[in-house]
């Protein structure tokens, strides 16, 4: 949710209060303080306890006593109708599955990034692609099946290798590929059954589109190839390199007007830039992790989203960047670690937020621990 242009919502210091809520320690959240109080915004934190981001220097305000999903958008109700704020950021699948239960209440709709009829679209992976393909937008072949049988003989129809996924789930979960009769069965009951997607498997380069919308229309955006991810194939990139794809535009300008969208989200796709097939495979409606690299391409997304806020909202698209390669902290240190890939690493360290200190110690506290055995790890 963005209030364009209401100077009314201004803290004394003249930064647009900015309110974010989470119950999940993902990367792409942690940066998003300091991003935004120095773009002009002064951040509300309302989280679940022990997550990196409590630790940023850049929060104005942190409400981090919070023990589940349900007590944080209690909390958030609570600071909706106490507070004005600028916008609300829900930073997680988790918090916007669990407000669209509220959708009927006139302060969660505040909150919302969509209108509640377009909810199902940005909630279930199911629902996105199948509107998103009758706006002409290419998607995957896919089937969507209620039990075992009927997914066996859609896969026949597709032929193996195929994607099995749940109707939603982020970072990579309830996402699978399957080779074979077999290995299907053995992955439907793994999922727990329908109804799932079985999605024909693509070949071409795996990518993302981080973008900003309001109301729909795209404000900022890059586009990024998957060089490596962490901790599997369908999770988020750790290392990535920039694509130049403008013939993207058209297809995210229909996504906004499908989906009505306000704020930070992510759009995946597969592109073959040999034969130039390309296909959206999923919406993510939350902040994705290089926000923060979007400047290396000429896109800063905090300054475009506080522009937002003010009433401007040029359009800023992708330039030529100025490496080919992004390797990212701390996710690609976790991959050089398990490959044992020592240079790795050392380009990842360089990319540490060293103007939040608290932040980054929490982040690399984080590396340290995971790498603990499970008795010690409980510990820490």
């Amino acid at each position: 949710m963005i209030k364009a242009g209401d100077s009314s919502v201004r803290v004394s210091n003249q930064k647009f209060p900015v309110l974010l809520a989470t119950v999940v320690d993902t990367a792409g959240l942690v940066r998003l303080p300091m991003l935004l109080s120095i773009a002009g915004c002064a951040v509300t934190l309302i989280a679940s306890r022990g997550l990196a981001i409590t630790r940023s220097r850049f929060l104005r305000q942190r409400i981090v006593d919070c023990q589940a999903v349900a007590e944080v958008v209690e909390r958030l109700r609570r600071q909706i109708d106490t507070e004005e704020y600028a916008a609300v950021i829900i930073g997680d699948e988790i918090v916007l599955h669990e407000l669209a239960k509220c959708s009927d209440q006139a302060w969660a709709r505040r909150c919302l990034p969509v209108k509640p009829a377009c909810l199902a679209v940005i909630l279930s992976k199911h629902e996105f692609t199948h509107a998103a393909r009758l706006r002409g937008v290419p998607t995957p072949k896919e089937h969507i099946c209620a039990d075992i049988e009927s997914a066996v003989a859609a896969a026949h129809t597709l032929n193996f290798p195929l994607v099995l996924k749940q109707p939603s789930g982020f970072s990579g979960q309830g996402v699978r590929q399957v080779g074979d009769e077999t290995h299907l069965r053995s992955v439907w009951l793994e999922l727990g059954g329908g109804p799932l997607a079985i999605q024909e498997f693509l070949t071409g380069r795996v990518g993302s589109t981080e973008i900003l919308f309001q109301h729909g229309r795209p404000l900022a955006w890059t586009c990024n190839y998957m060089v490596r991810a962490w901790p599997t194939d369908f999770t988020a990139s750790c290392i990535r390199q920039w694509a130049d794809l403008p013939f993207i535009e058209p297809w995210l300008e229909e996504i906004g007007q499908l989906t009505g969208f306000t704020g930070f989200a992510g759009i995946d796709w597969i592109h073959d830039p040999t034969s130039g097939s390309f296909h959206v495979i999923e919406f993510n409606p939350r902040p994705t992790p290089g926000l923060y690299l979007g400047v290396e391409v000429r896109v800063d997304f905090a300054r475009a989203f506080v522009g937002a806020l003010a009433g401007r909202t040029t359009v800023t698209r992708p330039q030529r960047a100025s490496r080919p390669l992004a390797v990212m902290f701390p996710q690609a240190v976790f991959w050089g670690v398990d490959h044992q890939d020592f240079r790795t690493i050392l380009q990842a360290l360089q990319d540490v937020p060293v103007r939040d200190p608290w932040l980054a110690l929490a982040l690399l506290r984080r590396i340290l621990t995971h790498y603990l055995p499970p008795s010690l790890r409980r510990k820490h």
